[in-house]
This record gives C-alpha cells, sequence and structure tokens, in this order.
C-alpha cells in the first residue's frame, strides 16, 4: 500500500503489524511450554490479554473495512480526485 501523501509505501504499518503477530502466537506457545509460577500468573494472563487485544486490532484492520477504506482513498487518488472527509 502506498501512503497517498507522500507516495511512499508503508513498511512500519506492515512491520507493527507481523511484530503484532508474532508476539501473539509467541506469548501462546511460550504460555504452553513454559509453567507459570503462581505469583505471576495474574500478570502473565493481564499480559497475554493485552497482546490479543493488539492481534483482534490487526486482524481487523486488514480483515475489516479499514483496509477497504485506504484503498479506496488511494484509488480515489490515484484518479485526481479529492478526497471528501
Amino acid at each position: 500500500m502506498v501512503t497517498p501523501g507522500t507516495r511512499h509505501r508503508d513498511v512500519a504499518r506492515h512491520l507493527v503489524g507481523w511484530a503484532v503477530l508474532a508476539g501473539f502466537f509467541g506469548a501462546l506457545g511460550a504460555l504452553h511450554l513454559f509453567p507459570v509460577p503462581a505469583e505471576n500468573r495474574e500478570v502473565v494472563l493481564v499480559l497475554i490479554g493485552q497482546i490479543s487485544g493488539a492481534f483482534a486490532t490487526v486482524v481487523g484492520y486488514y480483515y475489516q473495512t479499514s483496509l477497504g477504506s485506504t484503498r479506496k482513498t488511494d484509488a480515489l487518488v490515484n484518479q485526481g480526485g479529492k478526497e471528501t472527509p
């Protein structure tokens, strides 16, 4: 995807998305592979909850309307049309 204002590829967005995906699945894998001490159980579960929220946001962006809206805006900019708020 190209950022409309600068015409550069938005690499940072993709890197953050991949980092969140790797963190989510890595945390789930670590949760199954390593025992969690009883005194750290709640902290670990809160962290897993935070990572799963970020994961849901990334999935929601790429498979819901935000990506489609971005593509529509890119298409309008490429056609010379003006973006309306």
